[in-house]
């Protein structure tokens, strides 16, 4: 069994829905360690924290959260959950529980739950703690103050010994959960204390019930209601309670004058009573002060009326309302009320105007003072430089609604006062004036960044935690020498763990190839260095091949995101939006990529600059530069523009059939993801190594030439020869256009076409496709029943939503593989008879499709000769010909050239026809010379 259920300790932080803080102990079972105590606010940084802990620590919780970084009942700020901890009893409690004492805890656990439900409460959340048993019961909020704090904490006591007296016997002991500040076992980890034997085993905790949160007001209704013993609870002095002026004069002069509120009106007000002094910010513990007074005090009740008008959001009560329910109680009061409120009235109109600015000032001046810098970003943007409640730093945009709730914050902790939108709006104008006009400048990163060799990764955790790599490896620090971007969509991450293998990455991310795995592998790693242009990793194949799961976890190793998957926006302005604030984007399950879509994937690849009009203004513009790791899938490729398939690396995807649910997946990634994340940065750090000390030569004309550079690094730093990575990526980038036109239905259909030469009608007669001068030609609706015809003939499904059905389907779709086409010899031309007739030939003579025909083979050309800017050739010893007697191919040749010049240099270089990973390419070039009429090379059969 493992030591860690991240799902369940993500479940369980859920559950405690804790406001400010939760409070996290490691305890050392040995006694030999000191305490590690944590205190976070994310969800995230709780699952990394408790997985860092568990194995050495025994993992505890708050049960109630904490107002500050303490763990002392002053420090508790609400009680919303009771547990109640069934402990299995032996006879030493430093040692684990045998089966059976186990067991006998459970039988009496059980007997709780039965009375829970027998009571009408909701039934508690059943969970094993390693050495016995608790029971989850979540409640609405009970806010404590000073006043309040120690007739609730007697109370919760005073139903635990309710349950002892119930339960306990001597199988097992019922632990105090009266105490606030009481630590709890985190389900999900793994207790450890005492030896480790088979009788007595270390056991993972875990929760036989879902851990879900379902707030229970009956059962605290019940605690409220018991009679705490009143050695417990120690009660102010009534002569000490405050009268605040907000009150209206009947309420207090009830408070001044100490009224007995007996009877059905006296009820009424007393209901009446508490709104009122809620609206007029009175804390719980003052409420309890007020009604101290009254002879039948009773906190149970009092607290009660008070979590229900807070919840039920009771406003105060209207006079008219007050003066008909409680009539013999203010009748007197009333006119002189209605007096003073058109008094007030009068006044507020009055002085509205200097009450704003007051406020206006004095906001500006308190964020001033909490503020660690203010000023511009590089693209001139207003930012505020704040330190976080976990010591972290972080760069908030000023225009934000996080910075705006910032500011709220601030106000209410100074003042305990709502803000007003009017003052909010021109506090953030004028601090954003002076952060333009009087503040600094910075540049602000997103979730990468580089800096004087090395590379800073962050957590956007809430300490601040940012790793540090170089090419002696990896550390988490605390003070890194950059800044990064606050992005409110960003998650997290991970804090890595050491000992990985990048090997691990194959069990989920299921690529058959070599080269595939290869490629994959020198994307990630070319996705830590933020100032390259990197590929887009474009996936494509047919429903359940995990497309999606594939995008989303390369996501969660680069970028993790609560937005997890983008749509591709149909604005341009959206779009740039999108990219800017996501480092790596990940477009899910997309059709075709319109063009001007594809231009700004294309330049958000290179990092060329967008402009795009501010949406506050309608002259300002905002100029923004920056580079994209970017991430595609669909069913089809979406890509075709050749400038964004250059930029790209595609792969397909085959259905997987291994009866595994998404859940498991995506809890075994989540359980491994430290240790894959921590191999990533690993590797990273080896090629920082390559990068710095050997020399790396890539041939000039590759248009990815930084990444190809990281690429041969990546490849070295794992062991590979010198020239692997670029026969992989040259090998693949060959047969970008033909995968670009077989994932269209009518791609396909119009190879089958040109290779077969023929299609069958419905009568079984055989046609030829081309004609005697090797083309054809007609309009679109010929062309379709032709496509009909061969489709029928190759068992493609005309239903699916993939296939054009109609004549103007069919011609936007071989429209748009034009170019991807010609690539591979086949042309596309409008007819002379006018545009509504299609051509269709191929170069060379009409010979069969082939990745390595005369179109293909000249896309490398260039590269031959070293004056290009594509490679696709087989081998990089092709660009070592020169001065060897080989004529290098070019641009300009004809198919009989390039097959001329291709014999010549398999006979110059027979060492290439031995390698068993060029048997394609030597079968392509027999056919093609066959096909010529050429003789083969000695020896190359």
């Amino acid at each position: 069994m493992g030591e860690f259920d991240a799902l369940t300790v993500r479940q369980i932080f859920r559950f405690l829905s804790h406001t400010p803080f939760t409070e996290i102990r490691g305890i050392d079972p040995n006694g030999k360690k000191r305490p590690v105590i944590y205190f976070v606010t994310d969800e995230d940084d709780f699952v990394d924290r408790c997985r860092g802990l568990t194995g050495d620590y025994n993992v505890y919780v708050g049960i109630n959260p904490r107002q500050r970084r303490r763990g002392k009942a002053e420090d508790i700020a609400s009680v919303n959950a009771v547990i109640l901890d069934v402990d299995a009893k032996r006879p030493d409690k430093k040692q684990p529980a045998t089966d059976e004492e186990l067991s006998k805890a459970e039988e009496v656990a059980d007997r709780i739950i039965r009375w829970f439900e027998a009571q009408g409460f909701h039934r508690p959340i059943k969970c094993m703690s390693g050495n016995g048993w608790q029971l989850w019961a979540a409640i609405p909020h009970i806010g404590l103050d000073d006043g309040n704090r120690d007739v609730i904490q007697a109370k919760l006591q005073a139903f635990q010994r309710l349950i002892e007296k119930m339960f306990e016997n001597g199988d097992v002991e019922i632990d105090n959960i009266g105490d606030l500040p009481r630590i709890i076992k985190v389900i999900g980890t793994k207790s450890i204390k005492g030896e480790n034997t088979p009788e007595r085993p270390h056991r993972l905790s875990y929760a036989v019930d879902p851990v879900v949160r379902n707030e229970d007001p009956g059962l605290r209704d019940y605690i409220l209601s018991l009679e705490a013993e009143k050695s417990d609870v120690q009660l102010a002095n009534p002569s000490e309670v405050q009268v605040k002026s907000e009150l209206r004069p009947c309420f207090r002069q009830a408070i001044e004058e100490r009224w007995q509120l007996t009877g059905g009106d006296g009820h009424h007000f007393r209901l009446a009573l508490v709104a009122e002094l809620i609206a007029a910010g009175y804390g719980d513990s003052e409420i309890h002060d007020v009604f101290k007074i009254q002879s039948d005090y009773d906190p149970g009740i009092t607290q009660s009326h008070i979590n229900r008008t807070r919840e039920k959001g009771i406003r105060p009560h209207r006079c008219v309302t007050i003066q008909r329910d409680c009539a013999s109680l203010v009748r007197q009061l009333c006119e002189a009320c209605k007096e003073g409120k058109r008094k007030r009235n009068g006044r507020a109109s009055g002085e509205a105007g200097t009450t704003i600015k007051s406020q206006n000032d004095r906001l500006v001046t308190l964020a001033l003072t909490r503020l660690e810098a203010i000023g511009c970003d590089q693209y001139s943007e207003p930012h505020a430089i704040i330190v976080n409640g976990g010591g972290g730093v972080r760069a908030l945009r000023m225009r934000s609604r996080e910075f705006r709730e910032w500011l709220a914050e601030i106000w209410w902790q100074k003042e305990q006062k709502a803000l007003s939108n009017d003052a909010l709006t021109t506090a953030t104008t004028t601090l954003a004036g002076v952060a333009r006009f009087e503040g600094g400048r910075f540049h602000l990163w997103n979730r990468v960044a580089e800096l004087n060799g090395r590379i800073y990764y962050d957590l956007a955790n809430e300490s601040g935690e940012v790793i540090e790599i170089d090419e002696n490896g990896w550390e988490v620090i605390t003070d890194p020498p950059v800044l990064f971007r606050s992005e409110q969509h960003q998650r997290t991450q991970i804090i890595p763990e050491r000992g990985g293998s990048i090997d691990d990455l194959w069990r989920f991310f299921t690529l058959e190839s070599e080269r595939n795995r290869c490629l994959f592998l020198t994307v990630l790693i070319s996705y830590f260095f933020h100032e390259i242009p990197r590929p887009i990793v474009a996936f494509y194949g047919q429903h359940g091949s995990r497309k999606t799961t594939f995008s989303k976890w390369i996501k969660e190793l680069i970028d993790p995101s609560k937005t997890e998957t983008l749509r591709m926006p149909t604005r341009d302005n959206d779009m740039i939006i999108s990219l800017f604030h996501h480092y790596c984007a990940v477009f899910d399950n997309e059709g075709v990529i319109k063009d001007w879509q594809s231009d700004i994937l294309s330049r958000a690849v290179t990092g060329a600059g967008e402009t795009k009009r501010a949406l506050y203004t309608d002259e300002d513009e905002v100029i923004f530069n920056y580079k994209r790791a970017i991430v595609l899938n669909g069913i089809l490729i979406p890509l075709y523009r050749p400038d964004v398939v250059d930029r790209s690396l595609f792969f397909k995807l085959e259905r997987r059939e291994d009866n595994k649910s998404g859940r498991e997946l995506q809890h075994e990634f989540e359980t491994a993801k430290p240790q894959l994340f921590g191999a990533l940065l690993d590797l990273l750090a080896k090629t920082l190594r390559v990068l710095e000390n050997e020399e790396i030569n890539i041939p000039g004309g590759i248009r990815m030439y930084d990444y190809a550079e990281v690429g041969e690094a990546c490849m070295r730093a794992l062991g590979y020869k010198e020239g692997t990575f670029l026969r992989h990526y040259l090998s693949s980038k060959g047969d970008d256009n033909l995968r670009v036109i077989e994932s269209s239905l009518m791609g396909n259909v119009l190879l089958s076409l040109l290779n077969d030469g023929f299609y069958t009608d419905d009568e079984g007669i055989r046609h030829n496709f081309l004609d005697d001068e090797q083309r054809w030609e007609g309009t679109p609706s010929e062309l379709l029943t032709v496509f009909n015809l061969k489709a029928k003939e190759l068992g493609i499904d005309r239903r699916s939503r993939d296939w054009h059905g109609s004549p103007k389907g069919l011609s936007e779709e071989i429209e748009r593989l034009k170019t991807n086409l010609a690539a591979v010899g086949v042309m596309i031309e409008r007819g002379k008879s006018g545009n509504r007739y299609i051509n269709i030939y191929q170069r060379g003579g009409g010979n069969k499709v082939d990745p390595f025909s005369k179109g293909n083979l000249a896309s490398f050309a260039s590269f031959a000769s070293g004056l290009g800017d594509e490679v696709d050739e087989p081998d990089a010893k092709l660009h070592t010909l020169k001065g060897q007697g080989v004529e290098p191919i070019t641009g300009d040749d004809d198919l009989d050239n390039v097959l001329r010049k291709l014999k010549a240099f398999l006979d110059y270089d027979r060492q290439l026809l031995d390698n068993r990973s060029r048997t394609s390419f030597r079968e392509a070039v027999i056919s093609q010379l066959e096909l010529q009429g050429a003789s083969s090379p000695s020896g190359i059969k």
